[in-house]
């Protein structure tokens, strides 16, 4: 059993060692062109990525990336472990429901927002005739997200603020997440919720985003970079545990976001 858990902790950390440079990372941040953001990503997992010049097909080989490393880490993840990594994935869930749901709020053709998921879950798979919010209700019925979407679209009709709907479905995943018992998670789910309220907060203003807020009398002033450098760190206190899978998936996303958006602001 030890040895099982070495060769599975082996094998995840293979894969970290291609993530990314710290410097490489600044780089890529920091590029003005895409010929800089090519050159910045030479010698890297992503440099064959870019033997295409369409900005969608890009996209698409980055997110086919992201899945393929996940297909890797579920392929030789230790059973014990499965149950809690699934519920960690959930969020491939999340992010995509909420693509669909302000893509449709600005009357964006469901054909099109799908070219923007992420080919992993139930969520990636919906309808392509889905036409408003109220259909898309119907269309989670059978669900995760049914009871909370529900919630959130009666709140979202009364205010007609989409932040309204999206913290429902945040609640729901973090509820998720809380199944989760061993230590080092537990402790990440409490920096995650902070992460998620910073995001908020510099999305909304500080009043604003008040009653979306997990952590409403936290006082303390972090910057996004400084709670995922500490996600991390928590999430990689056992050397051995399910941390580790997903430290590497959280760096790994972490990471493709970080290149889309510097591809969408450059590739022009």
């Amino acid at each position: 059993m030890i040895f099982d858990l070495e060769y599975a902790s082996a094998r995840v950390r293979v894969l970290r060692s291609k993530l990314l440079k710290p410097e490489t990372k600044t780089e890529t941040q920091t590029a003005k062109s895409k010929e800089e953001l090519i050159t910045h990503l030479e010698d890297t997992t992503y440099e064959s990525m870019f033997a295409s010049t369409d900005l969608e097909e890009i996209e698409a080989n980055l997110n086919n990336a992201l899945i393929q490393n996940l297909i890797k880490v579920t392929g030789f993840l230790p059973k014990r472990y499965s149950d809690d990594f699934k519920r960690y994935l959930i969020r491939f869930d999340l992010q995509n429901l909420k693509l669909i749901i302000r893509g449709l709020s600005a009357n964006i053709p469901i054909t099109q927002i799908q070219k923007d998921l992420t080919a992993y879950g139930a969520i990636y798979n919906i309808s392509d005739t889905l036409k408003d919010l109220n259909t898309l209700e119907n269309s989670l019925e059978d669900t995760l997200w049914y009871q909370a979407y529900k919630e959130g679209l009666t709140n979202y009709k009364k205010t007609q603020k989409i932040s309204d709907l999206e913290h429902a479905l945040d609640k729901r995943y973090m509820a998720e997440l809380e199944k989760i018992s061993t230590e080092p998670i537990r402790n990440f789910v409490k920096t995650y919720k902070q992460m998620i309220d910073q995001k908020t907060i510099s999305r909304l203003g500080k009043d604003c985003a008040e009653p979306y807020l997990f952590n409403k009398d936290n006082n303390e002033n972090t910057s996004q970079k400084t709670l995922e450098a500490r996600a991390r760190q928590q999430l990689m206190s056992d050397p051995f545990g399910i941390g580790l899978y997903i430290e590497f998936m959280f760096r790994k996303e972490m990471e493709t976001k970080l290149i889309k958006s510097v591809l969408r602001s450059v590739w022009k």
